[in-house]
C-alpha cells in the first residue's frame, strides 16, 4: 500500500461503513467461536495497519501489532496495543505458540508468498487458537484498483479453504460480505477496459460518498451481520473465514 494511503485509512477507520460494518460482522463472529463474555486472550493483529482493527479486538483481550510499514505503525501507537513490532516480509518475530488468536484482516492479498504467511501464523498460535482471515473475494472483480493497491490475488471462497487446509488449519466458518460493493467493482472492471489511465495513477482508496448514502450501506452490512448468523452469502466483494489451529 502507498504510505500516503495510511492517514486517509486512519481517518475513515471511525465512520466509513466498510471499516465500521467489517468490524461489526468480524466481533459477533468472533463471539460465535470464542464464546460471550470478557476475554483475557492474546491477540495479534498481523498487518495491523493504522490499527483500526483494535476497536473490536480489545474486547477478546490484549492485543499485539505487527506491520511492514513504519508510518502505519506510527498511527498504530495512538490506539492502546500492548505491543507493536514492525517486520520486513511475512515472518514473524515470536516463539511458537505465542497467541490465542491471530486476526489477518486484507493482508494475504498483498503477499506474494501466502501460504507461507499462513504457516506463519499457524506456527505462533496456540493449539487450538484461532485465525481470523479477511480477503477480496471473485477473481472476476479483478481490476486496475487491485493492481493500484499491489494486490497479488482476489481469493475464490475454494482458494482460500485450501489453502488454509493445506497449511493445517480447520474452517470454521465463512461468509462473504459487502455485497453492495460488487457493482462498484464491475464498474471499476469496466472502466479498465475502455479507460487509458495507468494502474500505478487509479485512486487506490474508497469511493466517497454523502453522510446519507453511508448511512444506507451500514444499514445494508449490518443486514447482511443478521442473515450471516443463519447461513454464509453466497457473493459479496470481501470474503471471511475463521479457521482453527489443529
Amino acid at each position: 500500500m502507498e504510505t500516503h494511503e495510511y492517514g486517509r485509512i486512519a481517518k475513515r477507520e471511525s465512520f466509513y461503513f466498510w471499516h465500521v460494518g467489517r468490524r461489526e460482522i468480524l466481533r459477533e463472529a468472533l463471539l460465535r467461536t470464542l464464546g460471550s463474555g470478557k476475554k483475557d486472550l492474546k491477540i495479534l493483529d498481523y498487518g495491523c495497519g493504522p490499527g483500526g482493527n483494535i476497536l473490536f479486538l480489545r474486547y477478546f483481550g490484549r492485543v499485539s501489532g505487527v506491520d511492514i510499514s513504519a508510518t502505519a505503525l506510527e498511527f498504530a501507537q495512538t490506539r492502546g496495543f500492548e505491543k507493536l513490532d514492525k517486520v520486513t516480509d511475512y515472518t514473524l518475530p515470536y516463539l511458537d505458540g505465542s497467541f490465542d488468536v491471530v486476526s489477518s484482516l486484507d493482508v494475504f492479498e498483498h503477499i506474494d508468498t501466502d501460504e507461507a504467511a499462513m504457516r506463519e501464523c499457524l506456527r505462533v498460535l496456540k493449539p487450538g487458537g484461532i485465525l481470523l482471515v479477511t480477503v477480496p473475494a471473485h477473481r472476476w472483480l479483478w481490476s486496475n484498483h487491485d493492481v493500484a493497491l499491489h494486490h497479488f490475488r482476489r481469493y475464490s471462497r475454494r482458494e482460500l479453504m485450501q489453502k488454509l487446509r493445506g497449511v493445517g488449519f480447520q474452517i470454521v466458518e465463512w461468509s462473504h460480505f459487502v455485497t453492495t460493493a460488487v457493482p462498484i467493482n464491475l464498474i471499476r472492471k469496466a472502466r479498465d477496459g475502455v479507460s487509458q489511465i495507468p494502474s500505478e495513477d487509479v485512486d487506490t482508496y474508497d469511493v466517497e460518498f454523502s453522510n446519507a448514502v453511508n448511512s444506507l450501506l451500514l444499514a445494508i452490512l449490518r443486514l447482511e451481520k443478521f442473515i450471516i448468523r443463519f447461513l454464509p452469502l453466497p457473493f459479496g466483494s470481501s470474503l471471511f473465514m475463521i479457521a482453527k489451529k489443529l
